[in-house]
């Protein structure tokens, strides 16, 4: 099991899951990489914004607004 840092529920882990995987919360969608398993460490992967005018996802990151 592990818990979404987004949302707090639990979600199972997949017993074959490997470093380097990608999961994705069951209830919020939020999507994190494995780093470790043995402590099960997990990083949240940002939202990056296509460079195509296609409406992608909102930039999250490396973002500065000038006023």
């Amino acid at each position: 099991m592990w818990e979404c840092s987004e949302c707090l529920i639990e979600n199972d882990l997949d017993p074959d899951a490997e470093e380097g995987q990608i999961l994705i919360c069951m209830e919020c969608d939020a999507e994190f990489e494995i780093l470790t398993l043995e402590p099960l460490e997990l990083e949240r992967l940002e939202l990056v914004e296509d460079d195509d005018d296609d409406g992608g996802s909102i930039e999250s990151r490396g973002w500065d607004e000038e006023e």
